[in-house]
């Protein structure tokens, strides 16, 4: 559906920030990267919004081609303006973590409604029993309002027949990526087997009790839910870090 597909400022900025990290390699060429940049989100985009041509394209243009710096100090000059644009792009996707109505989202995760409640995907992926059935977990709906982030990290609330509210993060859009969801099918089937191998045939691991995470996923025909997790990656740490101290993580030095 229309509003799981990633934005032109998403794309944009996952270009920029792996642009702003190669130019400290050293085989860097700034001209290639910046005229790539240009054709690939700015010139081959027939669908770009207003806000994206009269003022993004603009700058984009003001800032990188219009501009000669001498030999000497052009590489710097180029990081310093993709931090800009970085930091620029990032605080404008930052505006989209807001609540919004599902329905204008999808309307079928809107209209969404089983009586009788259906089973939790995933739910028994790692039980080493018989289930229980009148234990199961069952969606009896989708929360009315979604949350909407970046890189297409929409977070829905489910509504269970316990009572409990599980929230879901969207994926990418399940058509065209069906190849993709049974690779992921297998290795989460991969993660469940070296977790009994770590549970109950390795030593060390039983002893310290390490465990991979396997995270549900509920797959329908018009998108792709994977549990949310609280987890942080180290690089959201150490942003986290460098906030607290009123550093800049791009800059900071060890």
């Amino acid at each position: 559906e229309k509003g799981f597909s990633i934005s032109i400022e998403e794309e944009l900025y996952g270009i920029i920030e792996k642009g702003y990290n190669l130019s400290f390699k050293e085989d860097f060429k700034p001209e290639r990267y910046i005229e790539k940049l240009w054709g690939g989100v700015f010139n081959d985009q027939p669908s770009l919004s207003e806000f994206v041509k009269s003022t993004l394209k603009v700058q984009f243009q003001k800032d990188f081609m219009d501009e000669n710096p001498d030999e000497v100090n052009k590489l710097v000059r180029v990081q310093e303006k993709l931090k800009k644009w970085k930091d620029m792009v990032s605080r404008r996707l930052s505006l989209k973590f807001a609540p919004t109505s599902l329905v204008e989202i999808s309307k079928k995760l809107a209209n969404f409604n089983y009586r009788s409640g259906m089973e939790l995907p995933g739910q028994f992926l790692e039980l080493d029993t018989e289930p229980f059935p009148e234990k199961r977990i069952l969606i009896t709906r989708f929360e009315p309002n979604i949350f909407i982030g970046a890189f297409n990290k929409n977070r829905i609330i489910i509504r269970t027949n316990t009572g409990k509210r599980l929230m879901y993060s969207t994926l990418k859009n399940v058509k065209g990526h069906e190849s993709l969801i049974k690779t992921d099918d297998r290795i989460t089937q991969f993660k469940v087997f070296l977790n009994k191998i770590f549970t109950y045939m390795h030593p060390e691991t039983m002893r310290r009790g390490i465990k991979i995470g396997v995270y549900k996923k509920i797959i329908l025909p018009y998108v792709k839910l994977t549990e949310e997790n609280n987890l942080s990656t180290l690089d959201e740490i150490y942003k986290i870090a460098c906030a607290e101290y009123g550093i800049d993580p791009d800059t900071a030095t060890c």
